[in-house]
């Protein structure tokens, strides 16, 4: 169900200025005639004279395509204005009143339901509107050609960020002829199915996730279980000395790689990379690898026993921390002057 928004009424002020008019009520028809086409349903909101859905309902019922209740007309109580199509093709109507007058309230929770949104022309509630299905993800196509609101909609697409891609962006640019109307109408499918692709992506990503935070944390009871014997260390069978020292360099590498999984999953972030797992897991092996040298260095002349479960532990946790923030890592060990030329032209 694609909602319908905007405004091309000339007798009102719009800030950008609406443009070539008569162009943008055509392509609104034609907009309307390749949503039918595509068996896709509209929803509209006014049949009020100059808004958009006037123009997108006519070409919608005129095509032919239109199917019986495809026309999801959803009006405040109180709203008694019908389109002009709708005493001769009643039944392509779905009319839902609203229980509030509020027409805002009625709006805006609409949009909850929608698979796409086309803007084209309009005022404030049309770049609310934009702006609303840009941050939720939602399909929208924002014509440029003909001023409003929309324009400034069109202006924030970002292809590195939103939903459509810039060939897509670049469309919604031009006059809305027949044929780039199909085009806008097209645009919409291919943004649906890349926002399931980027679903079905992040469920991989989240079981992904769940498994490597899995491994790692079972890392620390088998390490713990590796030295509960009481026997002391030199009598201990070298193999369980072995498999604990695996587990000190091994478990943070994948600690690392799950703190940068995980980071994938929070809002905002595009999403993971075979380079960030990667860069996790370097990240999250160095810091740790750090924090045991360090230990050992500083437990005396004799260069201390890794086998203790302290190590496994603080090792694995400053892993996850670098994994989950592995660009602070990275960008902190670039600006380490390790040689510190200046110090060393002073000593000699």
């Amino acid at each position: 169900m694609i909602a319908i928004v905007g405004s091309l009424d000339e007798s009102r002020e719009f800030e950008p200025p609406l443009k070539n008019l008569a162009q943008a009520r055509q392509a609104a028809e034609e907009v309307g005639a390749g949503l039918a086409e595509k068996g896709n349903r509209i929803l509209v909101y006014t049949a009020a004279a100059g808004f958009l859905e006037t123009f997108v309902v006519r070409g919608y019922v005129a095509s032919g395509k239109a199917k019986p209740k495809s026309i999801v007309a959803r009006f405040p109580m109180g709203d008694e204005t019908q389109f002009a199509e709708y005493a001769a093709n009643e039944a392509l109507f779905d009319p839902q009143r609203d229980r509030t007058k509020d027409w805002e309230t009625s709006y805006y929770r609409s949009l909850r339901d929608v698979d796409g949104v086309v803007l084209i022309g309009g005022g404030r509630s049309t770049l609310i509107t934009g702006l609303i299905a840009v941050t939720l993800r939602i399909p929208l196509v924002a014509a440029l050609a003909y001023g409003g609101k929309a324009e400034e909609v069109w202006k924030v697409l970002d292809h590195n960020q939103d939903l459509p891609s810039a060939s897509e962006i670049n469309t919604m640019a031009k006059p809305g002829t027949a044929d780039v109307a199909r085009e806008w109408v097209e645009s919409l499918e291919a943004q649906r199915r890349a926002r399931q692709r980027q679903s079905s992506s992040r469920q991989k990503i989240a079981v992904l996730a769940a498994i490597l935070l899995v491994g790692w944390v079972v890392t620390l009871p088998a390490g713990f279980i590796l030295l509960r014997s009481k026997t002391p260390q030199s009598e201990r069978p070298w193999l369980l000395d072995a498999i604990f020292i695996v587990l000190l360099f091994i478990a943070p590498l994948v600690a690392g790689c799950s703190g940068a999984t995980i980071r994938a999953l929070l809002p905002g972030q595009e999403g993971m990379t075979a380079s960030s797992s990667v860069l996790g897991a370097a990240a999250g092996a160095i810091a740790s690898l750090l924090y045991v040298g360090a230990q050992l260095l500083s437990s005396g002349a004799s260069g201390g026993s890794p086998i203790n479960f302290p190590l496994l532990l603080f090792g694995v946790g400053f892993g996850f921390i670098a994994g989950f923030t592995f660009d602070s890592v990275f960008k902190k060990l670039e600006s380490v002057n390790a040689l510190q030329p200046d110090e060393l032209l002073k000593k000699k």
